[in-house]
């Protein structure tokens, strides 16, 4: 397990405002304890009055969430989206991880179903942001208008990439569901990246068809009775 060199924001200047991602000196892990200290000792004469400290944690996402927050515990509220604003949020987290980290195009990302929540009535998007620094850190969507007999389909998960592997993914799916089941929603269908197929049947969801291309990516077909 790697070390790395966090800081918390929570002393010297500007303490009590805010805790992001400013605070991480170490993206990589550093392999041994006499690394990180050396890193320790230099973050330290270049900003004497901030808290840092070397965390011992399996990625930059986990020494955050230990540096950041009492207890290690980084909470994500997740909630339906009903402005403009939140939408332009949830937009800049899936150009993060679809068309910077993945390569899609953005005229394939962003359609018609991402427009102001008080005008597009076909979707229903949600917003998971840290509780403490309302950062916007993950997204999904669930479309409403699908053919008669077929489930409705969520799509666009998104996950930023510092912050996968916390729970995230699952807190903005479940919000989904419920707001499926509040609907009347029988169940739910999804194209899955191969890789991410795992996280879907953890939520149980299961695979059929073979494989296909979207956005030059593989998939398969999803589902899940609700």
């Amino acid at each position: 397990m790697p070390y790395f060199v966090a800081r918390r924001n929570d002393s010297g200047p500007g303490a009590g405002r805010r805790s992001d991602m400013t605070g991480m000196v170490g993206a990589r892990g550093y392999d041994t304890l006499e690394e990180a200290e050396r890193e320790l000792r230099a973050a330290r004469a270049r900003q004497p009055e901030a808290d840092y400290q070397v965390i011992e944690a399996d990625s930059p996402a986990e020494a955050l969430m230990r540096a950041m927050t009492p207890g290690g515990a980084l909470r994500v509220v997740v909630g339906t989206i009903d402005s403009r604003q939140e939408m332009d949020y949830a937009l800049s987290v899936r150009r993060r991880v679809f068309v910077e980290e993945q390569g899609v195009s953005e005229d394939e990302e962003i359609d018609e179903h991402d427009g102001d929540p008080a005008a597009v009535t076909t979707a229903v998007h949600v917003l998971g942001r840290l509780e403490s620094t309302q950062m916007p850190v993950a997204t999904a969507r669930l479309l409403l208008d699908h053919p008669p007999g077929e489930y409705p389909h969520i799509g666009r998960v998104a996950v930023l990439r510092e912050f996968r592997g916390l729970g995230y993914g699952r807190a903005v799916m479940e919000a989904l569901h419920e707001e499926a089941r509040r609907r009347g929603i029988e169940g739910i269908t999804l194209a899955a990246q191969l890789h991410a197929l795992p996280f879907y049947e953890h939520l149980g969801y299961v695979a059929h068809g073979d494989a296909f291309l979207d956005a030059r990516i593989e998939h398969r077909r999803m589902d899940l009775r609700l």
